[in-house]
């Protein structure tokens, strides 16, 4: 990884100071030949135009992205964004024609770590919450629709909820819909129940737990012991598709080549 975060800091930026609200600076088309193309430009503070017309800044995270992320597992991602945030690495979203979108905070190039770490999370959203992984919510109300549609019964995330989250799920669920201090309540949740989450954030929701141990499984070592965080992230061991996946992932990592 130390490679690559050479090869990033050729695009480092001025100043990675920013404390205010998101905002979303550059949304991008993606070409034939899988490069970005068509910017849509937001309307932006003039102390933000460097950050929007930092296009080289813009292309090493996108170069770094497709470098970790084979194109072929990622057939429905049609926009790729850049925007600035104090608090947030990345979002996703998707379009009308549930095609996705990828949003990925220019003060990420800060380091490898950071970069890589974002760039993984969000993919794991993509790999764990596309169509294939779900099925028309107006079959059946499933349990977990109020998170993200319903998941297949054999979707990664029904199996990941089955074996880590249906026993602790009534009690989030309690806390997210009645909860008169959510973000106290959620601290205390994390707090009853941190053995079982690589970090805070992990337990926010199943959606962003396997997302974090998504991203523990592609950049940690395999885990040799048996604690609860540690079978999350041996969990993606038992999918031979996802074992390649992260070998081509650590791979592009390893050989990663800015652009000249």
């Amino acid at each position: 990884m130390a490679h690559a975060n050479i090869e990033i800091q050729k695009e480092r930026l001025n100043s990675y100071q920013y404390n205010g609200d998101d905002i979303n600076l550059a949304f991008y088309g993606i070409s034939n030949e899988d490069n970005l193309e068509k910017p849509r430009m937001f309307n932006v503070q003039a102390e933000f135009i460097p950050y929007q017309q930092n296009e080289a800044a813009h292309k090493t995270i996108w170069n770094y992205y497709k470098a970790l992320i084979p194109r072929e597992s990622r057939p429905n991602l049609v926009t790729f964004g850049i925007f600035l945030s104090s608090t947030t690495l990345g979002y996703f979203d998707t379009t009308a024609t549930e095609n996705w979108i990828t949003v990925i905070n220019i003060l990420s190039l800060e380091d490898i770590s950071s970069l890589s770490s974002v760039e993984i999370h969000e993919y794991g959203h993509y790999l764990t919450l596309n169509n294939s992984q779900q099925t028309p919510s107006s079959e059946f109300v499933c349990h977990q629709e109020a998170l993200y549609g319903c998941q297949t019964a054999d979707s990664y995330i029904n199996h990941f909820y089955l074996e880590f989250w249906q026993d602790i799920y009534p009690e989030w669920e309690k806390i997210r819909d009645s909860s008169k201090d959510y973000d106290q309540d959620i601290k205390l949740f994390y707090d009853t129940h941190k053995s079982m989450f690589i970090n805070e954030y992990a337990s926010t929701n199943p959606l962003e737990d396997i997302a974090e141990s998504w991203t523990a499984f592609i950049l940690a070592p395999t885990p040799s012991n048996n604690s609860i965080t540690d079978q999350k992230i041996n969990f993606f061991y038992q999918f031979p598709e996802l074992v390649e996946l992260r070998f081509q992932i650590i791979k592009g990592i390893c050989t990663y080549k800015q652009a000249p």
